[in-house]
């Protein structure tokens, strides 16, 4: 009977031990646990912190951007109508507030495409490339109406489809930036 008593006292002490040892485990999971949610807070903030700070930034290139674009666009509301513009209507004024503002945009350009994210990159430089074709066939229709020779219909309307279509293209490029533009501003680093 003693030997039973005797195997009671082990069998007790051996889970008093493992007892024990059960809970040194579970304290070190629970404060290792606690130590990685705490990692992982901070780093969430760190990043939020990051995000605001390049937000604010990011916004006023954008901003700024489309300010230009949009000069441009008002420049040439009234070009999109191939059958309705006329050569004569691009005079001097017009002309110079539409190089105006592709000068503008391209001063701005590095600021956007620096500021990103890749989609910002990749609306940005529509709206610059389709600027400067609207600059280039407002300066081949300025030219046509200047150089004196025989009014030749074909080239005209083809001048004339290459502005409304520049002009166009300028109009659908800047609708997209400003989606585009609003996505990346919303993004809240939870996408990945």
């Amino acid at each position: 009977m003693a030997q039973g008593h005797k195997g009671a006292g082990m069998d007790a002490g051996l889970a008093a031990v493992l007892g024990a040892l059960a809970g040194s485990v579970a304290t070190i999971g629970a404060a290792l646990a606690t130590g990685w949610a705490q990692r992982e807070g901070a780093r969430i903030t760190a990043r939020s912190e990051h995000r605001r700070q390049r937000l604010e930034p990011r916004t006023a290139i954008y901003r700024e951007y489309l300010k230009h674009a949009t000069d441009l666009r008002a420049a040439v509301h009234h070009f999109s109508n191939v059958e309705a513009l006329q050569i004569d209507q691009i005079d001097d004024d017009t002309a110079r507030r539409i190089y105006t503002s592709v000068e503008n945009l391209r001063a701005a350009w590095p600021d956007v495409a620096l500021a990103g994210p890749d989609s910002i990159f990749e609306a940005a430089a529509g709206i610059y490339g389709s600027s400067l074709s609207v600059a280039l066939a407002v300066r081949e229709a300025r030219n046509y109406g200047r150089d004196g020779r025989m009014v030749n219909e074909g080239r005209e309307l083809a001048i004339r489809t290459g502005v409304a279509r520049h002009s166009k293209e300028l109009w659908e490029g800047i609708d997209k930036f400003v989606m585009v533009a609003q996505e990346a501003l919303d993004d809240d680093g939870s996408r990945v």
